[in-house]
């Protein structure tokens, strides 16, 4: 019991510190900016997954790859015709 809450912990805390750092970086470096956001709340739903007693490498290949997707995704709606990522500094 005690070695679940600790693993709950460290993603809402790791997911915690990604998000807001990506956040921080979303105005300067937007691609690696967007990349953290959703990579922190991908450890989010890790979290919840280790507090709903799910504990596998499938669940957690499945986060990355739904972390990865919504990047690539959130990186293509937000392209302007000109190539440049919109919400990036000039």
């Amino acid at each position: 019991m005690v070695i679940g809450v600790w693993q709950t912990f460290d993603a809402i805390c790791a997911g915690t510190w990604v998000l807001t750092t990506g956040v921080l970086l979303l105005r300067d470096r937007p691609l690696i900016g967007r990349l953290l956001v959703v990579l922190g709340a991908g450890l989010w739903v890790l979290a919840g997954s280790t507090m709903l007693g799910i504990h596998s490498l499938a669940v957690l290949a499945a986060i990355l790859a739904l972390v990865l997707l919504v990047w690539v995704v959130w990186i293509v709606l937000t392209r302007t015709p000109g190539g440049s990522i919109r919400g990036s500094s000039p």
